[in-house]
């Protein structure tokens, strides 16, 4: 199994949604920026898209915002 972890923020307010059999479903974008630059001296960003499930979801839905600073 892999594993990652990562700390970003939220690139747009996430998306709230239920399954057909009422599972709740949080969908968001996370933006993280590498610590390194590249050969043209800019700093590089890298976008994971999350999705959370039932009460987690619940929980991102009501309190995560557009720029929420986020640990993946």
């Amino acid at each position: 199994m892999q594993f990652i972890s990562f700390i970003g923020h939220l690139t747009a307010d996430p998306t709230t949604r239920a399954t057909n059999n009422g599972t709740t479903v949080c969908t968001f974008t996370v933006g993280v920026t590498r610590s390194k630059k590249n050969a043209a001296g800019d700093k590089e960003s890298d976008f994971f898209r999350v999705n959370t499930w039932r009460q987690q979801a619940d929980f991102c839905g009501k309190y995560l915002t557009k720029g929420s600073k986020v640990f993946v």
